[in-house]
């Protein structure tokens, strides 16, 4: 239940922030499943635990394939995701909100 909360609440963050007018790519949906795992996580870890993996089925050459997300490929995109905390953080000191606590 509480990823289904967690999803919920972050997708709609996610989608109205990132892709308003355009549906997301597939690495923009590695992006997001990586931030709203890794928030579930962090809010609730007797809910959700371990180290977030995940598999993308993609088409190549006409072909459906299934692949895991190998673990550079995921720090590429906690970097995105740090990034993009970073950037919230600085927005919220120039309007004067405190700032949030920093990713463990």
């Amino acid at each position: 239940m509480t990823l289904i909360i967690g999803i919920l609440c972050t997708d709609g963050f996610l989608r109205r922030t990132f892709w308003k007018t355009r549906k997301p790519s597939l690495q923009d949906g590695i992006f997001a499943a990586l931030w709203t795992l890794e928030y579930v996580i962090r809010s609730d870890p007797g809910g959700v635990g371990g180290e977030p993996r995940i598999a993308v089925l993609e088409k190549r050459n006409g072909l459906w394939n299934a692949r895991h997300i190998q673990d550079l490929e995921l720090e590429e995109h906690r970097q995105a995701v740090a990034d993009a905390q970073l950037h919230l953080a600085g927005f919220a000191l120039a309007t004067g909100l405190p700032p949030p606590p920093p990713p463990k």
